[in-house]
């Protein structure tokens, strides 16, 4: 005779129990019996997220995500937020693990916070657990861009010039004046 008992609690201690009777026909009528066994259920490993950044950019970051423990969560949640400004600047419900995330958009010499939310429940009578692992990163900061005047040869009425941008990238607007230190009127823009 083989039994199989379900729905039990996982990690929990119960006591199986045997009741039986019987008579031999000896006189002695019916004798009563059982015998019982104390044992544990397994336990279900808590579910955990590694979070490996694998590229931090200027304006971007791509980063892989690694479950270990309890696959059969209730829910889960990613998101990426600015630390400073709390701008949360990627959030899905839905993400494989395993592969590459990249999101852009980031500030550069800005901290983020890569963050999972999520709950599960090990069947231990516990119930719903929810919890959060994190990993904070910081953007690289940009060089501040630097003009250069030079090979400057100056006439009698004319002016000639080279202009050298470093990291000029980043510069967003440049334009050259010149003024007349006598009267301060810009003579050409």
């Amino acid at each position: 005779m083989s039994e199989k008992l379900k729905n039990l609690y996982s990690a929990s201690k119960y006591t199986l129990k045997a009741n039986y009777s019987y008579d031999l026909n000896e006189g002695e009528g019916e004798v009563d019996k059982s015998i019982s066994i104390e044992f544990y259920t397994s336990k279900y490993d808590a579910p955990t997220f590694n979070i490996n950044v694998e590229n931090i950019g200027f304006d971007n970051v791509s980063f892989s995500i690694n479950q270990s423990g309890y696959e059969d969560l209730i829910s889960k949640t990613l998101k990426v937020v600015n630390k400073e400004t709390e701008e949360v600047l990627y959030t899905t419900n839905e993400f494989a693990l395993n592969n590459s995330i990249f999101v852009n958009g980031l500030n550069s010499n800005s901290t983020y916070e890569i963050i999972i939310e999520y709950s599960y429940d090990l069947d231990d009578g516990n119930g719903v657990i929810n919890q959060t692992e994190s990993n904070e990163f910081t953007s690289p900061k940009y060089d501040a861009p630097s003009v250069d005047l030079y090979n400057m040869s100056i006439g009698f009425k004319s002016l000639q010039f080279d202009v050298h941008f470093e990291n000029d990238p980043i510069v967003i607007s440049a334009y050259l004046e010149l003024i007349d230190n006598d009267t301060q009127d810009v003579i050409a823009k």
